[in-house]
């Protein structure tokens, strides 16, 4: 969903007016200026990988961005991962048309079981020095910034 009027604050749900993904994912681009993603709070914890009452269910990927974006989203949600499947969720970071450094940032502190894959063209920043999620990082093709040393957790063996 390209976001080219303001920023973005709705609920989880089916319902009029919400928002829930399916399995083919979903996600957001900041059109004409940097825009703010916040689903059902700023400090409402979002479930990824379950198959009911998730965000977005499990292998189903968070888009963030599109070839027309021209400014970054920050997602602010907590987030947990769960770790089923191969125990990686994809985020897909897109580089727009734009002159933004910076395709998308995911904000809140990221927890859970599961890992991360950042996967796509563009360029994405992990800000909360919070994050504790033990499933690993993969980067593919994408940049990934991380604000300081502990933004991305240490892997566990």
């Amino acid at each position: 969903m390209e976001l080219a009027a303001g920023s973005f604050t709705r609920n989880l749900g089916t319902g009029p007016g919400q928002v829930q993904f399916t399995v083919n994912g979903g996600g957001f681009a900041a059109v004409g200026a940097n825009r703010v993603v916040n689903l059902g709070g700023a400090s409402a914890t979002l479930t990824w990988g379950s198959s009911s009452g998730s965000f977005l269910p499990d292998q189903a990927a968070l888009l963030l961005g599109t070839p027309s974006s021209d400014s970054t989203v920050n997602f602010q949600n907590p987030i947990n991962l769960l770790n089923l499947g191969d125990g990686l969720q994809t985020v897909w970071v897109t580089a727009g048309s734009g002159t933004a450094s910076v395709s998308a940032q995911l904000s809140g502190a990221i927890s859970g079981s599961g890992g991360l894959a950042i996967r796509g063209n563009g360029t994405l920043v992990l800000s909360n020095t919070d994050n504790t999620y033990t499933g690993g990082t993969v980067v593919d093709s994408a940049t990934l910034y991380a604000t300081n040393a502990h933004t991305i957790p240490p892997e566990r063996a």
